[in-house]
């Protein structure tokens, strides 16, 4: 069974061996990263260093062989993914341009999206959340397939979803994926804006709307209706094929497209320092000077500030939670991705239940107490 099968089934794709793309039987090109699968879109959005060489996988964390189902922590029907994601804009084209899914054409037709993405309502974000009881995987993401555990959009899957691993097997690996996590979410919301902004939408009117607070935006599960005419304007009706035009409008990007949307992350980043009366900060005068050899940047190596790093072992950041660029989140990336080059024994002393002592005696892993980070 090829990928394209898989995805239209609803299974998980085999990962394979090989860094590069791949051809797959249904004719659309999937970038099997060491065996990291990412959609299209994030293909053309990260740096071609980046993925020059593969991105280690976490060892020992299968989810045909769920690790929570075993500790009796979650259900096989749902394992960890009992959270509903947001779609940016290029992702939900891309699933639509692939497959007419069910589920996500069901949420164009409930008034839950905008230009930018498909959201979700915050009823249905706190259902799932009071579904967990004692640390419990509760109500499954309606994204997976019935009855199956397993994804239905998994090569399209966004930001949020391609980090997620429930165990990792040191504080380093907690970080690098966290890196590599919000980088991946920087590239969503900047790539979802920049998109917009190239459409024909009235970006003012749009603006306006969006300065109310979110818990006025929503009524029973669905966008109020003014709000959502205003948001999607001449597209109300067409908001699928508004999604298809952004997923294929950002495969045709260049160079100078995506230094565009990268100028336009930094420029918010700086924005946001200058309304909180930081412009002589010596980040800000980083990523202006960023801005003045943007066209000579290259992606480095470089360690993440002692600051960042401690914000990376709890969890990913968002996209408004923090004020790097995605030049320097690219150039942290790489630097984890040596590290964990280098780190061929990890002790799993981190997130291991002593509780599932004969499944780590089972595979020869060493179980310890958690040590502190030095």
């Amino acid at each position: 069974m090829g990928i394209f099968e898989s995805f239209v089934l609803g299974l998980r794709p085999v990962a394979g061996k090989t860094i590069g793309f791949q051809q797959n039987e249904g004719g659309s090109s999937s970038l099997l990263w060491s065996e990291l699968e990412l959609a299209e879109s994030f293909q053309r959005l990260l740096s071609p260093v980046l993925l020059a060489e593969p991105w280690p996988t976490v060892p020992r964390v299968d989810c045909q062989q769920c690790r929570r189902v075993e500790e009796g922590l979650a259900t096989w029907e749902v394992r960890c993914c009992d959270v509903v994601p947001v779609l940016p804009n290029f992702l939900v084209g891309e699933i639509l341009h692939h497959h007419e899914h069910p589920v996500v054409l069901g949420w164009l037709q409930s008034r839950r999206s905008d230009p930018f993405a498909i959201w979700v309502p915050p009823n249905e974000a706190m259902e799932h959340k009071d579904a967990r009881v004692d640390g419990r995987y509760g109500k499954g993401c309606p994204l997976l397939v019935e009855g199956g555990g397993l994804c239905s959009v998994y090569a399209q899957r966004p930001a949020l979803c391609v980090n997620y691993h429930c165990y990792y097997p040191s504080m380093l690996w907690k970080e690098a994926w966290s890196c590599l996590g919000t980088l991946l979410e920087l590239l969503q919301d900047a790539a979802a804006h920049f998109l917009v902004s190239l459409s024909d939408l009235d970006l003012g009117r749009l603006a306006q709307l969006w300065e109310s607070e979110p818990p006025t935006l929503w009524e029973d599960g669905w966008q109020i209706e003014v709000l959502y005419e205003g948001c999607w304007q001449h597209w109300v009706g067409r908001e699928a094929m508004f999604f298809r035009w952004c997923y294929e409008k950002l495969l045709s990007f260049g160079p100078k497209e995506l230094q565009d949307v990268r100028d336009w992350h930094r420029q918010r980043c700086m924005d946001r320092l200058a309304v909180a009366g930081q412009e002589g900060t010596d980040h800000y005068r980083t990523l202006d000077e960023e801005f003045s050899h943007r066209h000579e940047l290259q992606v480095v190596a470089c360690e993440p500030p002692r600051e960042l790093r401690k914000r990376l072992q709890s969890k990913v950041l968002g996209a408004d939670e923090h004020l790097y660029s995605i030049h320097q989140m690219e150039s942290y990336a790489l630097w984890y991705r040596e590290q964990l080059k280098k780190d061929e024994n990890p002790s799993w002393w981190m997130f291991w239940r002593p509780a599932r002592q004969e499944v780590a005696e089972k595979e020869g892993i060493a179980v310890t107490e958690r040590v502190k980070e030095k």
